[in-house]
């Protein structure tokens, strides 16, 4: 593998990790204020409390199941070791880049896929690359946004195959 690549590779894991944790995080914010929302709605004994009491019930148990804040810890350590590794990247010979990549990247996080592609483009844009820029779907690009960066669309881009 050449050097660029191995960059290539680094900067492309940081991007999805970063933008896991991101889309983790906010989606563990957004159920914990629609839970503490509907609590109130029935603590206050508004009509149709049942119905309000089912939704936090749904909302918990969505919580639970997923668990984005645990998935958010997870993608936020390896944006954490990933970062470091970027630091300290010039530094290193293309054996030992290599080697920390492969250390980092085994514990990885689980990823959503459309984040596939904004990470691409994100890690392109960081590499100078701006000429293999995806074009991102309409689903892609509310996803990359959601997830705290979404990277401009330019002139040249090519479809994502």
């Amino acid at each position: 593998m050449e050097r660029y690549e191995i960059e290539f590779d680094v900067r492309y894991a940081y991007s999805l990790e970063n933008y896991t944790e991101t889309f983790n995080r906010r989606l563990h914010q957004a159920i914990t204020f629609f839970q503490l929302f509907f609590s109130s709605i029935v603590f206050a004994s508004v009509s149709g409390s049942a119905l309000y009491g089912g939704v936090v019930v749904i909302l918990t148990i969505v919580a639970f199941i997923i668990d984005p804040s645990k998935k958010s810890f997870e993608a936020q350590r390896q944006v954490l070791a990933l970062n470091n590794l970027l630091n300290k990247m010039d530094s290193l010979s293309d054996n030992e880049l290599h080697n920390e990549y492969k250390s980092i990247i085994k514990d990885g996080s689980s990823i959503l896929g459309a984040f596939k592609n904004p990470a691409f483009n994100r890690a392109s844009i960081r590499q100078g690359s701006f000429d293999a820029v995806l074009s991102l779907s309409t689903y892609e690009s509310i996803m990359a946004w959601v997830g705290g960066d979404l990277p401009k669309n330019n002139s040249k881009t090519r479809k994502a195959s």
